[in-house]
């Protein structure tokens, strides 16, 4: 997991240097340095991310240096290779508060004209700022777990839409469709209408077949009288629109669509909630949280 703490001011002074890092997410980032007063050393210089130019960079702080501070601001993912990497040489990184940073580009804009943290700026925040600093621990999104719970959080929502329109769907068939196959799109009522989305299908299947079915997805719970209520959903839209009044085979492609694209998240979230509890056991192997 991902945890990220201010660091007080009393610990900050003692860092011999700071680094300021003005990330770019496509060209070279810029990099500037200054010591614990906030003398700028050397500034702008360019480097991507790679192993090399990482090196380069490294190799600009005095061999006598063991005290370095990152200071960056979070820009998309792009901070997280770097903030590992920096970590790795025995530097302590801290992040710019989005919501702080946003004052401070604020403050900046109006009495530098410009929008940027650049990295002259965060690397004299330290002295100019001192408690607005969170220290880094983690790896952020690149942490396995938090972007895991991000993604199924997304995949949630994917399905929620999906279901909204497979309802809005239903309802140009009629109202008698959402009584007889409810409101909670179960398993079963989408795999129904992956297979059988048009009243013509559903008559053509008839009613003992489909109450077979209903038996053996359901494992009885489902029978001959939701099978019923089904059929009479169909006849009820045939009466509705008539022969002409709705083409039935567009309408039936995309509630197939909706509702196959609805399984599929259903199939996508199971699996990613298999990962999310592999990755919580190892984070937690007491799962000391499960028991609050």
């Amino acid at each position: 997991m991902s945890f990220t703490t201010p660091i007080p001011y009393s610990l900050e002074v003692t860092m011999a240097l700071r680094i300021g890092i003005d990330i770019a997410c496509r060209t070279s980032h810029r990099a500037a340095c200054a010591d614990a007063t906030g003398k700028l050393l050397w500034r702008n210089v360019r480097f991507h991310t790679s192993a090399e130019e990482l090196e380069a960079l490294w190799q600009r702080i005095p061999t006598d240096e063991s005290d370095v501070l990152v200071v960056m601001e979070p820009t998309r993912n792009a901070w997280v290779p770097l903030a590992a990497w920096f970590r790795r040489q025995g530097a302590r990184v801290v992040m710019v508060p989005p919501e702080q940073s946003a004052d401070l580009r604020a403050y900046y804009n109006k009495h530098a004209k410009t929008d940027r943290l650049d990295a002259e700026l965060l690397a004299r925040l330290p002295v100019l700022h001192p408690d607005g600093l969170n220290q880094e621990r983690g790896l952020g999104p690149g942490d396995p777990l938090r972007r895991a719970v991000k993604l199924r959080a997304s995949l949630v929502r994917r399905r929620t839409t999906c279901m909204q329109r497979l309802d809005a769907l239903l309802e140009i068939l009629g109202p008698a469709w959402i009584v007889a196959l409810g409101s909670d799109m179960t398993i079963t009522v989408l795999k129904f209408l992956s297979r059988w989305p048009s009243p013509q299908q559903v008559l053509r299947l008839g009613k003992a077949r489909l109450s077979r079915w209903l038996v053996h997805h359901t494992r009885s719970n489902w029978g001959e009288r939701h099978a019923e209520a089904i059929v009479q959903a169909a006849q009820a839209s045939l009466r509705l629109w008539g022969e002409d009044g709705m083409d039935f085979e567009a309408l039936s492609a995309d509630i197939a669509l909706e509702a196959e694209l609805a399984l599929d998240l259903d199939r996508q979230i199971d699996a990613i909630e298999e990962r999310i509890w592999d990755y919580y056991c190892e984070a937690d192997p007491e799962q000391i949280l499960l028991s609050v």
